[in-house]
């Protein structure tokens, strides 16, 4: 008798899909989900009927990042918690403070700055939260993202303005950042940006998932966001990012002074 299971045809479809490489993938489901979605590299805030919440929360953010800049030098650089990274920003002054990556919370920044972390729940559908540092003039190359199913928000905490600023260009578009209003962008399209001024630019940064997708398609991206979590590299930054956070914790205790 034979007692194999048979996958079902789903079953089969999805492994079909799997097997293929990632950047057929993505591109076919990205083409899926352009579409079907409102696709354009810059989106009206007004879509997002979360983001009054999380600027209400902007004088206690800012508050929170003021703390934060005085251990500037011992957060973590992009590729320093992504290292596949380092030569796409050839080792730019790139800061990002991660608080939740993939359904993983990381517990230390959470706990050090609780407002910052309220204000990334109060966005629907996150699925990554960053706290963004970009270094007194410097700038981060044209790179896009692969996958077109999440979206990025920014918040602007602090953003100096001096000369022309800080500033990202994106497909067509140039966009500034307001402190405490919210930006959300597909980084999908081919963009950049800059800090020309001689203070940090700090940003709240999350990914979130496309609100407007199909049924099938929000059952994909749920995939994709557990099996990174679950790969190689997802646990390598997950690693990598706590790492960070339990030094970046050591120190505050030492001074003895915890953020409030």
């Amino acid at each position: 008798m034979d007692l194999t299971i048979q996958p079902t045809r789903f079953q089969r479809w999805a492994n079909a899909i799997l097997r293929l490489p990632p950047r057929i993938t993505f591109q076919t489901i990205n083409y899926l989900i352009a579409s079907v979605t409102d696709d354009r590299p810059v989106h009206p805030r007004e879509k997002f009927p979360w983001a009054p919440n999380v600027e209400a929360l902007y004088p206690e953010v800012r508050t929170e990042m003021e703390q934060m800049l005085r251990h500037v030098e011992m957060m973590p650089r992009v590729h320093d918690i992504i290292p596949t990274t380092e030569y796409i920003f050839t080792k730019r002054d790139w800061r990002q403070v991660p608080f939740y990556l993939y359904g993983a919370k990381i517990e230390e920044h959470c706990n050090l700055y609780p407002k910052t972390w309220e204000a990334f729940q109060r966005v629907e559908g996150l699925v990554v939260g960053t706290v963004s540092i970009l270094s007194p003039g410097e700038s981060v190359p044209l790179h896009d993202h692969t996958y077109k199913g999440l979206l990025i928000f920014h918040l602007g905490v602090i953003v100096p303005q001096e000369g022309d600023g800080c500033g990202m260009h994106i497909g067509k578009e140039t966009i500034t950042w307001d402190e405490g209003g919210v930006k959300v962008i597909d980084p999908t399209y081919e963009h950049e940006t800059w800090n020309k001024t001689d203070r940090y630019r700090v940003l709240l940064l999350g990914e979130l998932r496309r609100p407007d997708m199909p049924r099938i398609l929000k059952f994909l991206d749920h995939l994709f966001v557990r099996l990174y979590l679950i790969s190689p590299m997802g646990k390598r930054l997950l690693r990598h990012a706590q790492a960070f956070a339990a030094r970046h914790l050591e120190v505050v205790r030492e001074e003895g002074v915890l953020a409030k």
